[in-house]
């Protein structure tokens, strides 16, 4: 058991270690934590694209993707450049910016491309791969469901 504030957390077994490779059209199914991730192209812009934080679905430039996308947990020392921002942060301290509790982290899943991370699911997309006025061609990132939420209530 682990103390997160408040609250009594039940913790067992080892960290979860999560790897797919997501395929355009294809949802992907994790067990744990239970969710289905997807990716889709579109051929224009959205009407409104959704690149704000907090948010289950991001919609981002295809151009600037390198692939194949993967979806996998956070390992220690991964690195991103928030949307808005110029320097790297390291994901642990962007979730101790956020106020997610480290017991909670292990489920926590990025996605990343050739280059890195482009988006930590269910927080924040990379600043390289925003929609901006030179963008053609987006691909939107999708939690498609699931059976608990993917971001404690913080």
């Amino acid at each position: 058991t682990v103390l997160s504030g408040s609250k009594i957390v039940f913790v067992h077994g080892q960290p979860i270690q999560v790897e797919r490779e997501l395929s355009p059209g294809k949802a992907v199914r994790l067990a744990c934590p239970n969710v289905q991730i997807a990716v889709r192209f579109g051929r224009s812009l959205p009407s409104k694209p959704l690149s704000r934080r907090r948010a289950s679905r991001v919609t981002v430039d295809r151009a600037k993707l390198e692939f194949p996308l993967t979806v996998r947990t956070i390992r220690a020392g991964d690195r991103f450049v928030p949307l808005g921002m110029h320097g790297r942060k390291k994901v642990g301290d962007y979730l101790t910016d956020r106020k997610v509790p480290k017991v909670y982290r292990d489920e926590i899943l990025v996605v990343t491309d050739g280059q890195g991370i482009i988006w930590v699911v269910g927080f924040e997309i990379a600043d390289r791969v925003k929609v901006d006025r030179s963008t053609r061609k987006v691909a939107t990132l999708e939690v498609i469901n699931s059976k608990r939420a993917l971001t404690p209530a913080v």
